[in-house]
């Protein structure tokens, strides 16, 4: 025989299993705080708010907040690659040290990615010069080969019987 419990029982119940839920979600932003803490005491994990208007944050996002003393606080939407809703994880930490304006490897890596940009514009203008002399080339064969103006619409390749030709002849000399 099951046991009948009261409504408010269940409820209850609930309420401590979601408690139970969102408490853990809480320990696990509480980790990812500390961590951040370790690369800057002034970051921190926020939620923006779903109706939230301003520029800097993404309504119902998680959002990294750098504590400004001097001015209004600088907020990073932890988003996807399409902007989809992201849990705050270990790839925000990656994120981070890839920004890493401090570390020289980062600057390396900037720097080959500018040095590779700038050869592959220089590539780019190369093909460009080197398509546009080909097109002139072909424009300008295509143009010898035309005996005259009407090269393209009249055909000049057929051969005329000698009757033709002789016609042809006379006309040209009457001319």
């Amino acid at each position: 025989m099951a046991l009948i419990l009261p409504e408010s029982a269940e409820v209850a119940a609930w309420k401590a299993e979601q408690a139970e839920q969102v408490e853990s979600k809480v320990r696990e932003v509480e980790h990812w705080e500390a961590e951040l803490k370790r690369i800057d005491p002034s970051l921190s994990l926020v939620v923006a708010k779903p109706g939230s208007e301003d520029v800097q944050l993404m309504p119902a996002r998680w959002h990294v907040r750098k504590e400004v003393p001097a001015g209004p606080d600088e907020y990073w939407p932890l988003v996807g690659p399409n902007d989809e809703y992201r849990e705050p994880g270990s790839w925000m930490l990656e994120e981070f040290k890839a920004a890493d304006l401090y570390d020289p490897r980062v600057h390396r890596d900037k720097k080959e990615a500018k040095r590779k940009l700038r050869e592959a514009r220089v590539r780019a203008k190369e093909l460009e010069r080197e398509q546009r002399a080909d097109e002139m080339l072909l424009g300008y064969t295509a143009a010898k080969r035309l005996r005259s103006e009407e090269g393209l619409s009249k055909r000049t390749d057929l051969k005329a019987s000698k009757k033709t030709l002789e016609h042809r002849k006379k006309l040209a000399e009457g001319s």
